[in-house]
């Protein structure tokens, strides 16, 4: 059960990342308790970053799932920022913000930006 007061855990089932020939990561499971903080520690090139843009919607897994604690899909509920945290300069501040919705294919919420 999910307290109200912390955001729902990440599971990760099953996730496999392959390019062609070429495995990534395969059948990855791991669980993520609402609220905590998860450092995420691996050589260049393990699959850190295609990882988290998989948790956060913004990249698909050759198999598996990625599902809130709930079990309601994290998409759309997490935050992703790369390795850097520069804002894309040719933006205004709301097509910065709304950036997320943009990748999705989602219309932007322009009031919530």
């Amino acid at each position: 059960m999910t307290s109200p007061l912390l955001p729902p855990g990440i599971q990760v089932r099953d996730l496999s990342l392959r390019f062609g020939q070429h495995i990534v990561f395969d059948r990855l499971s791991f669980n993520i308790a609402g609220g905590s903080f998860v450092a995420l520690l691996g050589a260049s090139g393990a699959g850190k970053t295609s990882l988290l843009k998989i948790i956060a919607g913004l990249a698909q897994a050759s198999s598996g799932s990625v599902t809130g604690s709930d079990g309601l899909p994290i998409a759309g509920r997490i935050a992703y920022m790369g390795q850097k945290d520069l804002l894309y300069p040719w933006l205004t501040i709301e097509e910065n913000v709304a950036l997320g919705s943009r990748l999705r294919g989602e219309t932007p919420d322009r009031a919530w930006a």
